[in-house]
């Protein structure tokens, strides 16, 4: 297959791990649970109980309807155009590093000419990376192509905000699943700052075995309701 192109900001020396342990609830987009071969779209203000992610603009969540990576569910970055999906997460103690790893492919359905689908990664307001998956060959909905890929962080401050955003500007984005946070061995420095090791692994996904019916022709375009940030926080670096 084609390998993806990552765009990082900001290169540092590799940590190497300590037990890593992940710690994001729903990473996965296993809730709320879907019928298989079916979609919801979620727009920002309307997120479902126990989805654990913040929405701004609308994304699709599917059931089935191609192989997630991991359980039956995942992410379209792009219901009817670019979109961002946020959560706060506990960062302690200040100093931590942490590893946010991600698997992610593309949809090239909905008439889309375009080989490539594109998303960045941000911890607050920092670039971690610019992500591009590449349509390769044999693509299809039963062989998506999933790659991992994952930044590093150092904590900061006790909370921080993770964002994936669409650059997507129609529907059929990037997607996404199997989000996770791992720690690990804490920093001594006093001056850490929030920096990107981007590290494209480019690991087929040989999970997800979950065939869905037709995918309707016309996305159900939803009105886009105001955004609000909620905060919802998870622990990630606790006890590294």
């Amino acid at each position: 297959m084609s390998s993806p192109a990552v765009v990082a900001r900001a290169a540092v020396a590799f940590i190497p791990f300590a037990a890593a342990v992940p710690y994001l609830a729903n990473g996965g987009f296993e809730a709320p649970f879907l019928n298989t071969g079916s979609f919801v779209q979620i727009s920002g203000g309307n997120e479902p109980s126990g989805f654990g992610w913040s929405i701004v603009g609308n994304i699709d969540l599917v059931g089935g309807y191609w192989n997630a990576e991991e359980g039956a569910q995942s992410i379209d970055l792009s219901g009817i155009g670019a979109a961002t999906i946020q959560r706060a997460m506990s960062t302690t103690p200040i100093g931590a590093s942490c590893t946010l790893s991600f698997w992610y492919s593309g949809i090239f359905e909905c008439n889309s000419p375009n080989t490539t689908k594109q998303f960045a990664v941000y911890v607050d307001n920092t670039l971690m990376g610019t992500f591009v998956f590449t349509k390769p060959p044999t693509w299809s909905r039963a062989a998506m192509g999933w790659v991992r890929s994952a930044v590093t962080f150092t904590a900061t401050s006790a909370n921080h905000l993770i964002k994936f955003v669409s650059q997507e500007y129609s529907a059929c984005g990037a997607a996404l699943d199997n989000v996770q946070v791992d720690g690990i061995t804490s920093s001594s420095s006093s001056t850490a700052t929030i920096s990107a090791s981007s590290s494209p692994l480019q690991t087929p996904s040989s999970s997800g075995s979950q065939t869905g019916e037709a995918f309707s022709a016309w996305r159900r375009f939803l009105q886009v309701s105001s955004p609000w940030l909620r905060v919802v926080p998870v622990p990630c670096c606790a006890g590294c």
